[in-house]
């Protein structure tokens, strides 16, 4: 509030005008990366690199421990499929019923759908793509000594650094995806098997004694 005087005939009057007040200047929003400094351009990449590692390293364990688990998942598969073989073999040498060994071919053909289809899902989760691997140094080195100045900032070779993790994260994430998938499936398809195979054993058993 400012207070001014104004001429009149009797005499100078006070008047109280109110000055007006001008808003306050707002800072200008950063423009992106390109406006920080060296340091912060740092803190930055330093902060994104340390999260892309771990997630990288994370996805790269995950993958060994999705790889492992449908071996195992396959392994069951091949037990149960010999136990299918040799409990056939047994019964087609020592039943004298005709009837009893065709029904239970019927029935092991049944109960071999599933390990089949099992065993494919269980395949399928192992499978690696060579899209997914780490460029090797010959290719990392013809790029940075293709551009040898735009590497000099420290900033820009965690840029780089960056830029490889995320080509790398990204495809072997979706494929760790996939092998869940897969395998979900293929432990679906297991419970199938146990629940078919144990109606065949109870068949033979019934009929055979």
């Amino acid at each position: 509030m400012t207070k001014e005087t104004k001429t009149a005939a009797q005499g100078t009057v006070p008047v109280t005008l109110e000055a007006e007040e001008s808003p306050l200047a707002e800072p200008e929003p950063v423009n992106g990366m390109q406006d920080l400094s060296e340091e912060q351009k740092q803190e930055i990449y330093g902060h994104i690199l340390s999260l892309g590692r771990g997630k990288y390293d994370h996805e790269r364990v995950r993958e060994t421990s999705l790889i492992r688990q449908a071996s195992n998942l396959q392994l069951v598969y091949a037990i149960l499929f010999g136990v299918l073989i040799l409990l056939t073999k047994i019964l087609m040498e020592y039943c004298t019923k005709d009837i009893i060994p065709q029904a239970y071919i019927a029935g092991a053909g049944i109960v071999m759908l599933p390990i089949i289809a099992g065993m494919v899902m269980a395949s399928c989760a192992q499978y690696r793509s060579f899209k997914n691997q780490r460029q090797n140094v010959q290719t990392v080195a013809t790029e940075v000594q293709g551009n040898p100045v735009q590497y000099l900032a420290a900033s820009e070779r965690m840029k780089h650094e960056i830029d490889i993790i995320i080509s790398r994260e990204g495809p072997l994430s979706h494929t760790n995806n996939a092998r869940v998938g897969c395998i979900h499936s293929s432990i679906i398809l297991l419970y199938v098997v146990f629940v078919l195979f144990l109606a065949l054993l109870i068949f033979a058993m019934v009929m055979t004694f």
